[in-house]
């Protein structure tokens, strides 16, 4: 898995899910990309990040 945190300063900005949806990533936010398949790539929220740190 390849991933990032959106930093502070980067706008929001959309990418379109696998499944056709429409993922809206902003600050503070995880990007998460398949190492196997490219254009397999999701945003896991601020808030749920959170709680998996602190899990």
């Amino acid at each position: 898995m390849n991933y990032f945190i959106v930093p502070k300063q980067t706008a929001e900005f959309a990418m379109e899910a696998p499944w056709g949806e429409l993922q809206r990533f902003q600050a503070g936010d995880a990007v998460v990309q398949s190492t196997t398949d490219n254009q397999d790539i999701y945003r896991i929220n601020r808030p749920l990040l959170n709680a998996l740190i602190l899990f």
